[in-house]
């Protein structure tokens, strides 16, 4: 009896028969190695493809700081908050993963006891509440992206890093070292007695579960952890920033929206190094502000913005910048109590030529190579051309070290006085003082760097602009891309 097919087989047999013939070609020439036709290019357009909105912010790297979102940080609350700066810890096209530069605020991770868990922590709840809605206002809340924590199964827009995250993004325990804001001083964080640095809490669980691991204040990543009730740990905040949520940089900058980085200019203000400046040594030392004087060839001569401190140029005896007490100084205890490591591998040594006093014929001693020095007197004529640019102020810290003024200092220049005793000076008006003063005197120290300015980054240099009668800060990348 002959066999009986439906009607829809027969449909699919002939169907699958065309398919084969159409296309039986092209699998004949792959199964036999023939390469397939290359397709079309696409139709050339008129219109060029434009960077992304995050694009248009450049690139950033390891160690670039940026300033987002404003906290309070001084202690004072009422001047309000301050800007926030956040180190980049890496990027990935658009986004950036940041940590706050120093520690913000002193807090328990838990309290009342319990596991040392993020997803139930104090910790977390604050950052996700109180600290976001207060730091970032709704615009730089919808540019933060909520971060996924696979091992407390959570996402976070604000969190703590996590010991392996330290370990990932830090090359060294010196890198993972902090200090922290006078706010959170006040407010009682741990404080190293010989550093200054603090240390600060990590989301992970201590090897106990009821202790929450940390960063010590040396930057060792402590295997144990610390009872999470303490009240004196450190915190550090992360996110994930997405640069195309924040608009173009050319839209009226604000000092909290990250930038194109540039080279800084004759007339900025830049922030390298630490020294005592308030007169509070409880709360360790300042950032310095220079003033670029000069930018040429990627390098940039600078000079503190205010006298710095109040010392004699020399202790007694006939004095030549070449052999002066206040050279030593500057060369020795300041270079090593102010600049860490890398930023002392940005400093220039530059060769210095006896300066002569322009009304006295006094001898001006040898040639010398220095990375700290003073202004000559033909320097400060040519480089501040007026004696408003002269003038300079006296620290709180200088000002209770001699009596160099206040708004206006009288600052030691590395020219000789009218004779052997003496150096010249700038006055407290501006004006150039070919007399000088007697070198045991105790007047203001301004000192003068020059750094290298391409291929540094990763350091503390702060490119700062006056616009529209504030201070906005560009971008810390330490000498620039």
């Amino acid at each position: 009896m002959p066999k009986k097919y439906e009607l829809g087989f027969v449909l699919g047999v002939i169907c699958a028969l065309l398919l084969l013939l159409a296309g039986g070609g092209w699998l004949l020439g792959q199964l036999a190695g023939e390469p397939a036709a290359e397709a079309e290019p696409p139709a050339p357009t008129d219109e060029p493809e434009g960077p992304s909105p995050g694009e248009r912010f450049g690139s950033f790297a390891a160690g670039d700081v940026v300033v987002f979102g404003r906290f309070e940080q001084d202690g004072s609350a009422d001047n309000g908050p301050e800007p926030l700066h956040w180190l980049v810890l890496e990027q990935n096209g658009d986004r950036l993963t940041l940590l706050s530069r120093q520690c913000l605020d002193a807090r328990p991770f838990l309290s009342g006891g319990g596991e040392a868990s993020w997803a139930e922590s104090d910790l977390r709840a604050w950052l996700n509440g109180a600290f976001l809605n207060d730091a970032f206002d709704d615009r730089q809340k919808a540019a933060i992206v909520p971060t996924v924590l696979a091992e407390s199964y959570v996402s976070d827009p604000i969190y703590l890093l996590s010991a392996s995250e330290v370990r990932w993004y830090f090359s060294s325990e010196e890198a993972a070292q902090t200090d922290a804001t006078r706010y959170a001083v006040k407010r009682g964080v741990y404080r190293n007695e010989s550093s200054g640095n603090c240390w600060w809490w990590l989301r992970s669980p201590g090897e106990d579960g009821q202790r929450a691991a940390v960063v010590y204040s040396y930057g060792e990543i402590s295997k144990a952890g610390k009872e999470p009730g303490l009240k004196s740990g450190g915190v550090r905040p992360a996110l994930t920033l997405d640069l195309s949520a924040l608009g173009s940089p050319g839209d009226a900058p604000k000092p909290d929206a990250p930038v194109e980085p540039e080279l800084a200019a004759p007339g900025d203000t830049v922030l390298f190094g630490r020294f005592e400046q308030d007169g509070d040594e409880d709360n360790g030392p300042e950032p310095i502000e220079w003033l670029v004087l000069a930018s040429e060839d990627g390098e940039l001569l600078l000079l503190s913005k205010n006298c710095l401190d109040a010392r004699p140029f020399h202790g007694g005896g006939r004095v030549t910048w070449s052999g002066c007490e206040l050279r030593a100084w500057l060369n020795g205890e300041f270079s090593e109590d102010c600049f860490s490591p890398k930023e002392k591998s940005m400093l220039l040594t530059t060769d210095r030529r006896p300066s002569k006093n322009p009304g006295f014929p006094v001898y001006a001693g040898a040639a010398t190579a220095d990375v700290f020095f003073l202004l000559s007197f033909d320097e400060a004529e040519s480089l501040l051309p007026s004696a408003a640019a002269r003038r300079a102020p006296a620290t709180p810290y200088a000002a209770a070290r001699g009596p160099v003024g206040g708004d206006g200092a009288v600052w030691w220049l590395c020219t000789p006085g009218r004779d052997r005793f003496r150096a010249g000076l700038i006055g407290a008006d501006g004006a150039l003082l070919d007399e000088g003063a007697t070198a045991t005197e105790p007047q203001g120290v301004r000192p003068g760097i020059a750094l290298h300015g391409h291929g540094q980054r990763g350091h503390d240099l702060h490119i700062l602009r006056q616009r529209a009668g504030r201070l906005v800060v560009r971008e810390e990348v330490h000498l620039l891309r």
